[in-house]
């Protein structure tokens, strides 16, 4: 328990730091930006409490694990300069403002978790060029706009929240044609990759059809849609016509 002591940046040696799963808290002190040789920063499932120190870009990192804590104020935009990392999870927490979109920089960074935040504004049409991710989750915060046609780049992605958020227009074409199973709007995991999009405020979707494992007229919602070819979804009643495995569905759309 306590506070993380700042005298630990004077390990200029160190490449693991793993204080995860404490009742550590405090703020996470600036001096570990001094740890040149670190590689592994887990400071997760704590009572961590303030900023995330910007001083954390100045490090080597391929693996940033800050989840579970009290943490607040924004992801800062240094973090943009950790080259090398391939993890980053910041879920959450208490973090506002908007997703900084120099993250788009980190081309090596395979799982992106800033989920359960307060995090607002737009999705940076920047992360399109994180060609690595296959891990996005951005669920439960306050996110607007548009989802990016960008994020259709994503060739490598298994998994995909941006389910809970304040999201509108249409669901990007290329969206559709990325590697998955089936398109939902709750994180609930169904037994294999899938994306979820919030489609309680999604207006149109380009990819009403050929959702596994589902026939083509069938598409998981909350509400009617109307998809970009103007035909009309509406929300029918779970029955073993529309439930080809058995799956308990709350609601699911039909093509009328």
């Amino acid at each position: 328990s306590g506070a993380i002591p700042s005298e630990l940046g004077l390990l200029v040696e160190l490449d693991k730091l793993e204080l995860y799963s404490n009742s550590l808290s405090g703020a996470v002190p600036s001096e570990l930006g001094l740890l040149g040789a670190l590689n592994t920063l887990s400071l997760n499932n704590n009572k961590l409490r303030g900023a995330i120190p910007s001083e954390l870009g100045l490090l080597e990192l391929d693996t940033l694990s800050l989840h579970r804590n009290e943490l607040s104020g924004t992801i800062p935009s240094e973090l943009g300069l950790l080259l090398k990392l391939d993890k980053l999870f910041v879920h959450r927490n208490k973090l506002s403002g908007t997703i900084p979109s120099e993250l788009g920089l980190l081309v090596e960074l395979e799982t992106l978790s800033l989920g359960y935040n307060f995090l607002s504004g737009a999705i940076p049409s920047e992360l399109g060029l994180l060609v690595e991710l296959d891990i996005f989750k951005v669920s439960d915060n306050s996110l607007s706009g548009a989802i990016p046609s960008e994020l259709g780049l994503l060739v490598e992605i298994d998994t995909l929240y941006l389910n809970d958020n304040l999201l509108s227009g249409s669901v990007p074409s290329g969206i559709c044609e990325l590697r998955r199973t089936r398109i939902t709007d709750t994180e609930d995991d169904f037994g294999g990759d899938y994306i979820s999009i919030d489609l309680n405020n999604i207006l149109s979707c380009d990819c009403c059809f050929d959702l596994w494992p589902f026939p083509p007229e069938i598409l998981i919602s909350t509400r009617p849609l109307m998809c970009t070819d103007g035909t009309t979804l509406l929300q029918v009643a779970v029955g073993t016509d529309h439930n080809p495995e058995g799956v308990e569905w709350d609601v699911i759309v039909e093509v009328s």
